[in-house]
């Protein structure tokens, strides 16, 4: 029996880790509906046990994004992990979490993933701060879904108001003519995903001196550097780790505007190395680590033992 799991569950689909795998993590890139996120978890859960060939293992952690306020029974979800791989003590969280783990293990500082959604997660020596992680409806500010929507209504705008739009040519190759995205919208034709999947446009567009798409790429960077910058004052770190495709480097204005915006406010900013994932791996295999008590005493922890 493998000794741990690790599982991060985001907006785009699900990856998998198993202790001592030398093969890349399972991936399943097809993202969870909000609308019945749990059975849809539920789903990806049992897409990745079996494209890893039905394992078994100790011990398994999930971060799992929007935990704290989507409408999903943790328990449910522990029961089917334990179901399918028969892990004795399954540990589900916040992708906040495994995400701090993965880069700084038991040690303080802040970080700040920013992907599909955002988040931001800081500890300090005497306290804890979550920033954003709230969804797209509410937050995730600079998020790769942040900067789609940003470019599809500003790229319209261009259009209206000087006749043109290289950013707007460019999405409706993805999505078609753009008189027919409100009719779109209204009916929730674009997923969370599909939306966020136009910030690697903005990207390229961005790095090739578009000043619609730089515009955007550098808010997005700005944006999230404020929110690593107030979660690091309210628990007194100054060490940043960031991570996601937005800040990676394919998106160098946006990374270059987070880094610049971080170090203006006196605090260093190092690339996270392991992914979220990963974290989600370390603490599985460490269930006796003192981050652990501190999970179960921040109430951000479902622990399943049968």
């Amino acid at each position: 029996m493998t000794p741990a799991l690790g599982l991060d569950l985001g907006a785009s689909g699900i990856r998998a880790y198993l202790s001592g795998a030398i093969d890349s993590p399972a991936q399943i890139t097809r993202g969870a509906k909000e609308s019945s996120r749990e059975q849809e978890t539920i789903n990806l859960i049992e897409q990745a046990f079996q494209e890893m060939g039905k394992p078994s293992a100790e011990a398994a952690c999930l971060g799992m994004s929007g935990y704290a306020y989507l409408d999903v029974e943790p328990s449910n979800i522990a029961d089917k992990i334990h179901e399918l791989f028969e892990a004795k003590t399954v540990v589900i969280t916040s992708d906040m979490v495994t995400s701090h783990f993965a880069h700084f293990g038991q040690d303080v500082g802040t970080v700040v993933v920013v992907g599909t959604g955002t988040l931001c997660f800081s500890i300090g020596p005497d306290s804890h701060r979550p920033i954003d992680g709230l969804g797209a409806g509410l937050g995730d500010y600079g998020s790769g879904y942040w900067i789609g929507h940003q470019a599809m209504r500003e790229s319209v705008r261009e259009k209206e108001l000087t006749g043109s739009s290289e950013v707007l040519k460019l999405i409706e190759a993805e999505f078609g003519p753009s008189d027919r995205w409100p009719m779109k919208f209204a009916s929730h034709q674009f997923s969370t995903f599909q939306i966020a999947q136009l910030s690697k446009i903005c990207a390229q567009l961005a790095a090739s001196g578009d000043p619609l798409a730089i515009k955007i790429a550098t808010e997005a960077g700005r944006l999230a550097a404020e929110s690593a910058i107030a979660a690091s004052k309210s628990t007194g770190v100054s060490d940043v780790a960031f991570g996601g495709g937005v800040l990676g480097e394919e998106n160098p204005v946006a990374r270059a505007s987070f880094e610049e915006t971080i170090a203006a406010a006196g605090l260093t900013s190092t690339a996270m190395i392991n992914a979220p994932g990963q974290g989600a791996l370390a603490i599985a295999e460490n269930l006796d680590l003192a981050r652990v008590s501190f999970l179960r005493d921040s109430a951000l922890i479902f622990e399943s033992t049968k």
